[in-house]
């Protein structure tokens, strides 16, 4: 059930359990660094990383086509070495990554799915499989109430 309207320059919706909300939930702003955040995963992937190289060098004997390999599984894996700051607000979402800022209006989010450790926004309302390599995952870490709030205030039933 997802109604909205204006009153006095407020957005009033009502939630999932019918109960009327005046404003937006306050900014969420967090930050994602999973090679700090997960560093267990952060020391086996490097460590696969390297295994990788020097499997490589032992078959080719070459040590450019070692480095080659680390360079290549590192650059496919860059979003894991890399810190990125969300911000969810009344605009939409702001991912801000290695000085990048990509902002993602709430109205081109059509659909999102619930996650065990975040969100998955959609850009489409069909399921479609390749939907999911257009999406935007969303990683909550510590604000899974303050993401949930704001996604549950702005995209309402579009799940």
């Amino acid at each position: 059930m997802d109604r909205s309207s204006t009153f006095s320059k407020k957005t009033t919706r009502a939630n999932a359990k019918g109960t009327i909300v005046l404003d937006p939930p306050p900014s969420a702003r967090w930050r994602v660094w999973p090679l700090i955040d997960q560093p267990v995963w952060g020391v086996g992937l490097l460590v696969a990383t390297t295994f990788v190289g020097l499997v490589t060098y032992w078959i080719t004997g070459r040590p450019q086509l070692a480095l080659l390999a680390i360079v290549v599984i590192a650059a496919a894996m860059w979003r894991f070495f890399l810190p990125t700051s969300f911000q969810l607000d009344r605009n939409g979402l702001e991912q801000i990554r290695f000085g990048y800022r990509r902002r993602v209006p709430w109205k081109s989010i059509r659909r999102h799915e619930r996650c065990q450790t975040g969100v998955l926004l959609l850009p489409h309302s069909d399921d479609c499989p390749l939907d999911r390599l257009r999406g935007l995952f969303l990683p909550w870490n510590d604000n899974r109430e303050e993401v949930l709030a704001q996604i549950d205030f702005h995209l309402g039933g579009r799940v």
